[in-house]
């Protein structure tokens, strides 16, 4: 599993590594936007972005994150190799709640 790590438990007893993200996630904005291009899942990339941006340490320095809705956030079809099953190209924002009006 690429998110195998003993101390970060996600949903479902799954193991979360949030190492790699804030490789990727600056730990001090106030929004975040993440896109996700020949997706299958969204759940599990979408999902790790979200309790990384609850951990506790990112909550104490900078308060709550929510996700914010965007509408048609995703586009879903059969391109090239997409023989088996649909794939998708998504999109998803987070925001520091005291940023949100």
């Amino acid at each position: 599993r690429p998110f195998s790590h003993p101390e970060d438990e996600g949903p479902g007893g799954a193991r979360l590594n949030f190492a790699w993200l804030a490789d990727v996630m600056p730990e001090d904005q106030d929004v975040y936007v993440m896109g996700l291009q020949e997706g299958v899942d969204d759940t599990s990339w979408f999902g790790a972005v979200g309790q990384y941006l609850a951990s506790p340490g990112l909550v104490a320095k900078y308060g709550d994150y929510v996700r914010l809705e965007v509408p048609n956030y995703r586009v879903v079809g059969r391109g090239d190799g997409a023989f088996l099953s649909d794939k998708s190209t998504e999109i998803a924002v987070w925001a520091r709640q005291d940023r949100v009006v």
